[in-house]
């Protein structure tokens, strides 16, 4: 689990992580992300919602909730944007290693 919220934190230090759902939506709207993240505690509604706009764009789940991620990047979130395709395969790649 560490290792995949540090590549989160890594892409937030690096500018290519949108949080939240209006910032999410907006760079989803200019074709600016390459991925959407979601945490497990994510409401279906708050999905559903946000899929309308994800046409073309993959969507990893992470395996653990908003309240994992804060307490360790002291940032909660339940949905978010990845804009760079090489911080989207790492995460997906540690997120396999980890299982």
């Amino acid at each position: 689990m560490n290792r995949a919220i540090s590549t989160l934190s890594m892409a937030i230090r690096a500018g290519k992580l949108t949080i939240g759902f209006t910032p999410t939506k907006n760079a989803l709207l200019q074709k600016q992300l390459v991925s959407i993240v979601t945490t497990s505690d994510i409401s279906e509604g708050t999905l559903k919602k946000m899929l309308k706009y994800a046409e073309g764009v993959e969507v990893i789940k992470l395996p653990f909730t908003q309240y994992d991620i804060e307490s360790v990047l002291r940032r909660s979130f339940v949905i978010a944007g990845i804009s760079d395709i090489n911080f989207m395969e790492l995460l997906s790649k540690t997120l396999e290693e980890d299982i």
